[in-house]
């Protein structure tokens, strides 16, 4: 599990995603805190961009949580 809660520029959330989600093994769930309801378009269009085959699992209050695929 990882939770992104940092720099809420598209290039700041751009850089967590490619730094860290490769790290994380397939089922891994991340969760994008400001992502539902916020006008942080920079982090809505990072987390849009680059984990778009990502399952969601829930969007709740400020969060989005996203599941790594499983690879084939």
């Amino acid at each position: 599990f990882m939770f992104i809660d940092g720099d809420h520029s598209y290039e700041g959330v751009k850089d967590d995603i490619i730094n860290y989600l490769p790290k994380l093994k397939p089922g891994a769930t991340v969760a994008f805190h400001d992502y539902v309801g916020s006008s942080f378009y920079g982090l809505r269009k990072a987390v849009d961009e680059h984990c778009s085959n990502w399952h969601t699992v829930s969007t709740a209050y400020s969060l989005l949580v996203k599941q790594k695929p499983y690879e084939n």
